[in-house]
Formats: structure tokens, C-alpha cells, sequence
């Protein structure tokens, strides 16, 4: 039995540390979405991690958090994933972040082997989708801080097992 994966590109459009803009992550294949977070979501988390001193980790952390979200709430499957370089040698430390979250939360099935950092450009179909939906403020998902905090807690257990360096 063959099976064919289709590959899926993902952008971010208003960076994670940028806490007075909101972030809007996107995805584009046959199919498009996207996901938002508020500022003022974005500054309630980054107050967590100073709390626990561990401010430099935010970007990294909830930059794989919107990723996972962005995959289980669309449920995708099949596919490789293709993630724009937002944060150059950080590529391992994301990709690390996103498998163990896959692993302990579950809602889609990928391995180290499914996902890839690559430029994704300017004119690509998934950077419109993800400035237009930064533009006008609007996704077809919010994403709430309160709905991500346990990933946070799971990560930072994790990591404080694991020396990054943050």
C-alpha cells in the first residue's frame, strides 16, 4: 500500500514577541486556515514566564504552541509540514517543542521526519492568507491564553528536564 503526503506550509504574520500586535498563524494547501492570538492574550502569557523567569523561552514555546493548535484545530493528517523560517537556529529547538507536545496532547499523528523549516517568500499563497488575516485582525480561530497555559506548564516540566540553554 502507498500512501501520499501532501505538503502544508505555515506562516506567521506579527511575530509571537511582538506583545502590542496580535500574531495570526496560516496554513495553505487545497485548503486554507488560520489561527489568531490577541496582544492582550500574548501579554497575559509573557507575564507567566517572567513569573517563572523564563522570559527568553516565550517566543519559542508559544510559537509551537500555535503551531500544534493550528494542526489539531483543522485536523490535519497526511501530510508534511513546511513552517517559514520565523526564528533562525531555533528550527530544532520548535520542531522539539512540537513533537512533545503532538506526543502528550495527541490530535494529529507526525514525526520528527513530517516536519521541515523552509523560506516560504513573500508571494506564497500562504503569506496572503496569513498578512490578510493579520491585517484585518481576523482568523477563523482564536486561540485564548487560558486554553494554552497547560501546554505551557508541560513544556517548561519537560524542558527543565532537558537543558535548551533558556
Amino acid at each position: 500500500m502507498i500512501i501520499f503526503t501532501m505538503k502544508l506550509f505555515i506562516d506567521q504574520s506579527g511575530k509571537v514577541e511582538d506583545t502590542s500586535k496580535n500574531t495570526v498563524l496560516a496554513f495553505s494547501n487545497k485548503i486554507n486556515g488560520s489561527i489568531l492570538i490577541k496582544a492582550v492574550e500574548k501579554r497575559k502569557l509573557l507575564k507567566m514566564f517572567r513569573e517563572q523567569n523564563r522570559p527568553k523561552i516565550f517566543t519559542f514555546q508559544l510559537f509551537s504552541i500555535l503551531i500544534y493548535e493550528l494542526l489539531v484545530k483543522y485536523k490535519i493528517k497526511n501530510h508534511t509540514v513546511f513552517i517559514d523560517i520565523e526564528y533562525p537556529g531555533q528550527n530544532d529547538l520548535i520542531k522539539s517543542y512540537i513533537i512533545q507536545l503532538i506526543n502528550k496532547f495527541k490530535g494529529v499523528e507526525f514525526t520528527n521526519h513530517d516536519i521541515h523549516f523552509v523560506l516560504v517568500g513573500k508571494q506564497s499563497q500562504v503569506h496572503k492568507i496569513a498578512i490578510t488575516g493579520f491585517r484585518k485582525n481576523k482568523a477563523e480561530y482564536n486561540v485564548l491564553s487560558k486554553d494554552i497555559v497547560n501546554k505551557i506548564v508541560f513544556l517548561s516540566q519537560f524542558m527543565s528536564k532537558k537543558r535548551t540553554g533558556y
